[in-house]
């Protein structure tokens, strides 16, 4: 939408807010920007508590389509359960759905297992754990995709969950006790 408006389009006036949007910036990473401070989001979701505090503090809230949040004018970094502040923290190059049991379709717990994979990962993978063959989080390629089934999980190197996967039925566990299945041949 931000290159929409960037080439020159008009949102429609029933779209139109009391605040202007902020200027198009590359895809940014957590820390301070001459808008304000950005914190990410882990998996894209906030606790009610810690997105209470967050705005309590004074300065106005903007999501950003990177899973992040830039606090408006703010110069030190916000804190707080499930914020990301640091530029290369793990879990932004991690993408999981709700997964079980906040799903009714997911067959795992996606985001323990994005929690407890992504320290592991390389810096320049980026993984997609998808509680089922719908892929709501991340509807694109990855390096890496685990496809949660009835079965254990299903293994997708480069593709997306509509990929033919290389493994299938892996343990949760196993998966996080040897990274290297992730990366390894078939």
């Amino acid at each position: 939408m931000a290159a929409h408006i960037a080439s020159g389009a008009a949102l429609p006036q029933s779209l139109c807010g009391e605040t202007e949007p902020a200027p198009v910036m590359a895809a940014a990473r957590p820390g301070h920007y001459p808008q304000g401070a950005i914190v990410g989001v882990a998996f894209g979701q906030i606790l009610h508590a810690t997105l209470h505090q967050f705005s309590s503090c004074g300065h106005a809230l903007r999501m950003t389509p990177w899973r992040m949040v830039l606090s408006e004018g703010k110069r030190e970094m916000p804190s707080g359960a499930g914020l990301i502040t640091e530029p290369y923290d793990p879990a932004l190059r991690v993408i999981a759905c709700s997964g079980a049991p906040r799903c009714r379709e997911a067959h795992a717990d996606t985001r323990t297992l994005a929690a407890a994979l992504a320290p592991r990962i390389a810096a320049d993978t980026r993984l997609h754990v998808s509680g089922c063959g719908k892929g709501c989080a991340h509807s694109g390629a990855a390096a890496v995709t685990l496809i949660a089934t009835h079965a254990g999980f299903d293994l997708v190197r480069d593709g997306s969950i509509r990929d033919e996967p290389v493994l299938r039925g892996l343990n949760g566990a196993d998966i996080v006790s040897d990274p290297s299945i992730l990366i390894g041949g078939n």
